[in-house]
């Protein structure tokens, strides 16, 4: 386990590129989540908020800066930093409780994978569904599948890229109350990519909101309210507000 230092997740001056599109994604971006901080990243649709989390994942290289989770410089993907996909990565043709079995450490006996499986499924609320196939899940259940599989790997960041996205308004509101409980207890460095200010002020700490292509950071806002919080707290409305005058203005 990562001390609280060395779960910092930190970008200094980084640009992406992508040649073959002909596009810069984001540019210039100098940003820090501290250790066991929730931040939510904001900003117009295509303004680099998905490519900002896969630097984070070792998945895309920046043209110029650097990513380091604590000290370490981050260049390709590792145990430490797990993403969650809009859509569940699961492996269709295997259950649910081996896709969460083939996230855990291949190190440890087969008896206490099988303890840890357990425990992951109780955690999101799956514990009777270990043995069915992602098809024969709902899409609020396929996401709480993904996200064991991701805790499975005893991350110390969370990377979440819109995971609430195709859900009912019911379902939205659950998932992200059980993922703010679940953050907390294991005091994860995450964060979330969304266009929700709701899903926003519900869990996250502070509010970074890019500007439109090539992505920069606008501004940071924090959200000032202590844990747990549904989110519509009245202490939020001039948050809320902020937040909704400053994403209109880069639409």
């Amino acid at each position: 386990m990562l001390t609280v230092r060395e779960s910092e997740i930190r970008w200094q001056g980084v640009t992406v590129d992508f040649p073959l599109r002909r596009l810069r994604a984001i540019q210039d971006i100098s940003l820090e989540v501290q250790g066991g901080e929730v931040l939510a990243v904001m900003g117009p649709s295509g303004c680099g908020k998905s490519t900002l989390l896969k630097t984070a994942a070792g998945l895309v290289s920046p043209k110029a800066g650097t990513v380091q989770l604590g000290a370490k410089p981050i260049s390709s993907p590792s145990r430490q930093i797990a993403l969650v996909f809009q859509e569940a990565a699961l492996f269709p043709w295997f259950t649910v409780e081996r896709n969460i079995d083939l996230a855990l450490a291949r190190t440890i006996s087969r008896n206490e994978r099988t303890t840890q499986v357990s425990r992951l499924l109780a955690t999101v609320g799956l514990t009777d569904f270990g043995h069915v196939f992602p098809r024969e899940l709902s899409g609020g259940m396929a996401r709480r599948a993904a996200l064991a599989a991701a805790l499975a790997r005893d991350p110390a960041a969370l990377l979440l890229d819109e995971p609430f996205s195709g859900l009912d308004v019911t379902s939205r509101r659950k998932l992200a109350r059980e993922l703010a409980g679940i953050i907390a207890n294991r005091a994860l460095t995450t964060i979330l990519v969304t266009h929700s200010v709701d899903e926003t002020l519900m869990l996250a700490d502070r509010v970074v909101v890019l500007t439109g292509r090539p992505g920069r950071v606008r501004t940071s806002v924090p959200v000032g309210l202590p844990h747990p919080r549904q989110g519509n707290e009245p202490e939020l409305a001039e948050v809320r507000t902020r937040l909704y005058n400053i994403l209109e203005t880069e639409e």
